[in-house]
């Protein structure tokens, strides 16, 4: 019984060593660098209407739908998916734009709430990434997060005055809805500021308050790199190995402004014996392998990674079926529950020793 054990263990670990994109997948990921980076593209062999159909749910499990979309507007007539299947990808695209127009009214509304308070608003994650896509709108995200430094309970009662009921069950961040949009306004800018890494986040958050005179407030783009390691790391290491292709794709959008806006030294300094150095070089490793935007100077200053690392988190974007659970068979989610915990679960807890500080 051992024996055998041990050989499904082996041949699972293999597997992953040896982990190939299928054809839907590197269609997904060229479709993704023609949306970001302007590229030309012409698929060498086409996609069947049932490969399509694949696609279109592989692009919507990671977030990518509407980049997705652009990629395939660059293609050849009849490169294209069928008509019904299109009109669909388009109208689903039409809602998340508009959907992004009405994040961008709540956070108008937002600002004339806090404005005559005086209170100041940080805007992070999902909105604060989308500026630096191309076509903002097409990066698809929840809800606000904002951060209003020592003002979180101010903040909540101008909400109030204004009609608008706030939920306060959650001791991480309160809720509220403006506009029909959810805003998570966080009563910390980190949930857990017991490194120094995190220790330093605070900081530069308290800084870009001082520096910028009017909300809503970003943050720098080297410190916007560092919060996307972080995020991304936290996602990875606390959340069942939860990454996407989204995840990766910002990280390919930050790192365009590496070398003018910030530098990938000043970055390594930054998140220096943390496990986020690791994500970083991961997701850098990975953004070269596929789109090819890293410059000279920067992979030189990469960890040389064997292909089992780079395999293996390239799987665990893939990893997670994007069918619906009532889709599955009970069978396939069992024998996905046991694959993770005999192989991802190791590897983030070896992972995460070796580079916590």
């Amino acid at each position: 019984m051992f024996a055998y054990l041990f050989f499904l263990y082996f041949c699972i670990l293999t597997n992953l060593c040896h982990f190939c994109m299928n054809k839907v997948q590197n269609t997904l990921v060229s479709l993704t660098k023609s949306a970001l980076f302007g590229t030309a593209l012409n698929l060498p062999e086409p996609l069947t209407a049932s490969e399509y159909e694949e696609l279109y749910h592989c692009a919507k499990h990671n977030g990518v739908m509407a980049l997705c979309l652009d990629g395939i507007q660059r293609l050849p007539e009849s490169q294209q998916p069928d008509k019904v299947l299109k009109m669909k990808w388009i109208a689903n695209v039409g809602a998340i734009e508009k959907r992004y127009a009405d994040k961008q009214k709540a956070l108008d509304m937002l600002m004339d709430i806090l404005r005559p308070d005086d209170i100041s608003c940080m805007v992070f994650k999902g909105f604060s990434i989308s500026r630096l896509y191309p076509v903002p709108s097409h990066r698809e995200f929840g809800d606000l997060d904002i951060f209003l430094y020592k003002d979180y309970s101010r903040g909540n009662t101008a909400f109030r005055k204004n009609g608008i009921h706030v939920n306060t069950e959650n001791h991480h961040h309160a809720q509220c809805r403006i506009n029909g949009i959810l805003v998570e306004n966080h009563a910390a800018f980190l949930h857990n500021s017991n490194s120094t890494f995190e220790r330093k986040l605070e900081q530069i958050a308290q800084k870009v308050r001082e520096e910028q005179q009017e909300s809503p407030l970003f943050l720098p783009p080297l410190h916007h790199a560092a919060y996307i390691a972080h995020h991304a790391s936290q996602h990875f290491f606390t959340n069942d190995c939860n990454i996407r292709l989204r995840t990766i794709c910002d990280w390919a959008v930050i790192l365009q402004g590496e070398g003018k806006d910030w530098h990938y030294s000043d970055l390594k300094k930054l998140l220096q014996h943390t496990r986020e150095t690791r994500m970083a070089d991961i997701m850098t490793t990975i953004c070269q392998h596929w789109y090819g935007n890293v410059s000279h100077d920067t992979r030189k200053q990469l960890k040389t990674f064997s292909e089992r690392n780079k395999n293996l988190f390239i799987k665990a974007i893939f990893a997670k079926k994007y069918q619906r659970k009532d889709e599955k068979r009970k069978w396939v989610r069992y024998l996905g529950h046991i694959y993770k915990q005999i192989v991802f679960k190791p590897l983030r807890k070896a992972l995460s020793k070796k580079y916590t500080k």
